[in-house]
């Protein structure tokens, strides 16, 4: 009889160290699902976009009122799409449209608006994201390039020039599939030539030398990852 409970009690000892000594499975959250599996994510965000300014680098040119100074461009409303999928542990490529109708008020050397035109004003930029799993809300840096697409109303023509980004968000697991998530971007518009912008039947509403446009922005939104 003893001989009997000693060799239970010997496997269920056996029984329990085997148990405490497997690793645990656990169900693939935000912070590790990016080492356990692919993915691929859409995130659809709004928010606003924070204005923007070019400065007018002509003195004589006939197609260019000289008495220009700049354009300043409205803050107003944004919204996002973006397209992610796994890179490599904690990283991933992203693919990001952002667009926004903005105001475009060109001013003169007293500062007073002498034309006002609306003008949708379009990010297309390639990217990735590297992220920084926190306890409760996952921070990322992200950074990209591409092109941005001008089209003013009216008979001005549209412009596509170069341009890149910088950003900085968080995001808060729900479940697996489902995050909230928010933004900060910073884009930069880059005109590396002399060069007349937004022409028309009377002529061009700027003329820029070198210069760059920055803008700004902030959004929240959502993503479902599968």
């Amino acid at each position: 009889m003893k001989n009997k409970i000693f060799l239970a009690c010997a496997l269920a000892l056996g029984f329990t160290s085997n148990a405490l000594a497997a690793p645990v499975e656990k169900h693939p959250s935000f912070t590790d699902a990016d080492k356990n599996k692919e993915y691929i994510g859409i995130t659809i965000q709004a928010g606003q976009r924070l204005g923007g300014e070019l400065d007018n680098q002509t003195d004589s040119n006939d197609s260019v009122d000289a008495s220009i100074t700049n354009m300043y461009l409205s803050d107003e409303a944004v919204s996002q799409v973006q397209v992610s999928w796994y890179y490599a542990p904690r990283k991933e490529g992203e693919v990001l449209f952002s667009t926004s109708s903005q105001e475009a008020r060109v001013r003169d050397d007293d500062r007073s608006v002498v034309l006002s035109e609306d003008i949708d004003i379009t990010y297309l930029h390639f990217g990735g994201r590297i992220w920084f799993p926190q306890k409760v809300v996952k921070i990322s840096v992200s950074a990209g390039i591409g092109a941005t697409h001008f089209a003013p109303d009216g008979d001005y023509n549209s412009e596509t020039e170069l341009s890149g980004h910088l950003g900085l968000g968080l995001a808060y697991e729900i479940n697996e599939d489902w995050h909230l998530r928010g933004d900060a971007r910073v884009f930069g518009t880059f005109f590396n030539t002399e060069k007349e912008l937004f022409c028309g039947p009377e002529g061009c509403l700027m003329q820029v030398d070198s210069d760059i446009l920055t803008q700004t922005d902030l959004t929240l939104g959502i993503e479902y990852r599968f």
